[in-house]
């Protein structure tokens, strides 16, 4: 991150490099909070760009997808954060982001279908009742 500071213009840029570089799962769970923090505070609107945030909904997916069993704390920050992104993207965007919610849904669902433990089939059946997530 030292050497990439002359290189990035904002934070939010930094962020979606952690998320997408780092090791570190703590780091992660505590850049998914923040994250969820800012796009749900209206007076944070702007904070990210549109096109990064489509970056940012690309990237947790992935991670969600790679993540094994042992990481449920960091799965379950990630979880909570998508129905904040997927109506920000919807906002900023200026148009309906279907293609990024099924996608949303799809991973989600491929989640439950995986024998995953109850505690996480319930915090996946919350989130896809999210209105932000509904077809």
């Amino acid at each position: 991150m030292i050497e990439r500071q002359t290189s990035t213009k904002t934070l939010s840029e930094n962020i979606i490099f952690l998320f997408n570089r780092s090791v570190d799962n703590l780091l992660k769970r505590q850049l998914a909070q923040f994250s969820r923090r800012v796009l749900e505070e209206s007076e944070l609107q702007d904070f990210f760009y549109a096109n990064d945030l489509v970056v940012l909904c690309d990237v947790i997916l992935r991670e969600i997808q790679r993540m094994d069993s042992d990481n449920d704390m960091l799965l379950h920050e990630m979880i909570y954060l998508l129905p904040s992104l997927t109506k920000k993207l919807e906002v900023q965007a200026r148009s309906p982001m279907g293609h990024k919610r099924n996608e949303v849904q799809n991973v989600l669902k491929s989640i439950i279908s995986n024998d995953c433990c109850l505690t996480l089939k319930r915090i996946i059946t919350k989130t896809l009742e999210n209105e932000n997530l509904k077809d």
